[in-house]
């Protein structure tokens, strides 16, 4: 009987100092527990802005497929006006090197 009381003793003797160490350091983690809720609350706030730029690109995405087929068409007409004409040039160029050789 008297290890069993030695026993439990020694738990309330450990429970007890590690209440009053805490106790001693109620400050320190009251200032801990304020700045880890004030961290949360800044989280909480970026992952709001986060949404609503999230959304706002997702308005925008409509937009830009259409600029994006309308720059596709232009570059498409461009290519095809510039091949024409690089087909005139060289037809033209081609008959002042004939006249060149003659």
């Amino acid at each position: 009987m008297k290890l069993s009381r030695l026993v439990a003793f020694g738990l309330a003797s450990c429970a007890g100092f590690a209440a009053y160490k805490t106790y001693q350091k109620r400050d320190e983690i009251k200032a801990d527990i304020a700045d880890a809720n004030e961290i949360s609350d800044k989280i909480a706030e970026d992952i709001t802005k986060i949404h609503h730029t999230i959304d706002d690109i997702n308005q925008q995405l409509p937009k830009l497929q259409s600029i994006s087929q309308e720059l596709d068409y232009k570059r498409r007409l461009f290519e095809q006006e510039t091949n024409s004409r690089l087909e005139q040039i060289k037809t033209t160029l081609a008959k002042y090197q004939e006249s060149d050789q003659s």
